[in-house]
Formats: structure tokens, sequence, C-alpha cells
């Protein structure tokens, strides 16, 4: 290897192989969150068979390339019955065995989880897929603690893991954290469940926010904090210069031993025009918006930030 660093493969824990690589057909017509989801919705009418096989096939050979042997993508999915993308993953996962493990999860809005019966044929499909994740969106603009908690009753009957979509926000009254600790708690699905985004601890009254990330710890959930997409749709308004990063409190996380995980995210698409589908660069990119200059452990090491490692690529 020549003095190369030699790691074992990387994961890659979120990733949206359905939109990527289409901001040049559907770009946001506004800032933020909501107007990128509206050009999200504008694009399937371009999700034929073809065009998704051939996006995902791009974004699994550029994640090979990276070094990334395992890929969590999460799958638009807004009705009972699984959407085309999901047959689409199921056949890339068989295609790509032996190169890089595709784990598959539903992103649905929570209100469809509002009706018994469609969380349990949703679960169902979630449970027959090889690599198949439990998944919701969790925001104000659609909270239902019932629904929230019909998502994790399923997961628990049905012995999935969970990754939610949780306070991808800047509203410090966003309680999707906080609710999703406490009934995972209740299930007993320690270990089971991650929150990716919760942009909202971070703009959140410190002791509410610390409060929560406590009761996250103590029901074993997961954080995974995607920065390139946080930082380009949290606190952007027209005409002006974005104050927050929008970025979960992680050394507040990792101070109490969660877990935290970088990813990808959105990659060239409305809610990221950039970016690229590599763990690596997730983590320059978190070192640069979440540092407060020295590295430190759960163990209770510290020191200066590591300067950053030359890789070649094989």
């Amino acid at each position: 290897m020549q003095g190369a660093p030699l790691l074992p493969g990387l994961i890659e824990p979120h990733a949206h192989l359905d939109k990527a690589y289409t901001v040049h057909r559907s770009p946001p017509q506004g800032p933020g969150l909501l107007a990128a989801i509206e050009a999200s919705h504008a694009d399937e009418t371009h999700w034929s068979t073809e065009d998704l096989r051939a996006r995902a096939e791009r974004a699994l050979q550029d994640s090979l390339g990276a070094g990334v042997r395992l890929l969590r993508t999460h799958v638009s999915w807004f009705a009972p019955e699984p959407p085309r993308a999901w047959g689409v993953y199921r056949e890339l996962r068989a295609d790509w065995a032996g190169r890089v493990e595709l784990e598959c999860v539903n992103i649905s809005p929570l209100h469809l989880f509002a009706d018994a019966d469609a969380v349990d044929r949703i679960a169902r499909h979630v449970a027959a897929t090889p690599g198949g994740v439990l998944g919701g969106f969790v925001h104000t603009t659609q909270f239902s603690e019932s629904a929230l908690r019909h998502l994790l009753q399923a997961a628990a009957a049905h012995s999935l893991r969970v990754d939610l979509h949780a306070d991808e926000e800047l509203d410090d009254r966003a309680c999707g954290v906080a609710s999703t600790a406490r009934i995972a708690a209740e299930l007993g699905l320690h270990g089971r469940v991650a929150c990716s985004h919760a942009c909202a601890l971070s703009v959140q009254d410190p002791s509410t926010a610390l409060q929560t990330l406590d009761a996250v710890a103590a029901a074993g959930i997961s954080l995974i904090s995607l920065p390139s997409t946080n930082l380009f749709l949290q606190d952007a308004r027209t005409g002006r210069t974005p104050r927050l990063r929008g970025i979960t409190l992680v050394h507040e996380a990792l101070a109490r031993s969660i877990p935290v995980a970088f990813g990808s995210d959105n990659v060239q698409d409305a809610f990221n025009p950039v970016g690229r589908h590599d763990p690596v660069a997730a983590l320059e990119l978190a070192v640069m918006a979440a540092t407060t200059g020295t590295s430190s452990c759960a163990n209770g090491c510290s020191g200066t930030t590591p300067r950053p490692i030359a890789r070649r690529r094989c």
C-alpha cells in the first residue's frame, strides 16, 4: 500500500438514491426544505424504472469508488403500497451483492401512519424486504404522537429497525426526537432506532435539548447528522445569508455516549445541488460545521483536531 492507510469498508448511513442527480430537471423555486420537497415531487413524473435504476447505479458506483460497502437509502413512499423505486432497489440489492450492501428505508409522511391498517401493510412490505428499515418524516407541520406511536409499535411487532427523519427544522417547538425517545423506551426498542437530522435541538433552550439527549441516550437511540443538506436548507431565506447551521448537538450527544454518524444525504438534487456519495467528504464537512477546535471522545481523551488523511482510491 506504499504507506497509505488501510481501513475497513465504509458505511453510508443516509442517502436518497431516488432523488440523486435530478437538480438539472427540477431545481427548487425557493429556499428551504419545503420548497425542495415541492420540487422533488414535481420531478417524480420522470421516475420510470429505467430512470431510477440508472441514477441509482451511478450513485452506487460512486459510493463503491469512495470505499463504501454498505449504503442505506431512504425511499419516498406516500401510499400503503410500495412505490416503484422500492422494487427497483430490491433488484439492485441482489445485483450489487458482494460489492455494496443496500438497505432501504421508507420515508413516509407521518399522517400515513394514522391508519393502523396502513401502518401494518407498510411494515409488512418493509419486513419482507431484505435490508428493510421502517421510517417516516416527523415534522411540526404534520406531527401526530398517535401516528408516531403506531409507527414504532409496528416496528416492535415486525422486529424492524427504525430510521426517522426527525425534527429536520429550526422550530424550537419540535418534539419528534423527544417523543421518539419516550415511546421507544416504553416499547423496548433499545438499539433499534436512529433519528436522522435532529436539527431543532440546536435552537432549543439548552435545558430542554439536553434533557432530550438524556432520554435519547437512555432509549439507546442513534443520531445521524447530515451536514451538507442541513447547511444548505436550514435557515435559508431569499436575499440573506443563513445565520444558523442546523447541525444537531454532536458534542453533547457524544458526551452521553450516544452513537453519532455523518452521512452524505442528498446529492445533486433539489435538497442539495452539489455533493457526492462519499462518507469521508461528509465527515470533512462535519469537522468544519460542528468542530469546537478540539476533538474529544466519550472516554474523556482530548486533543487538537487531527489533520486530514490522504486517501488512495482502489
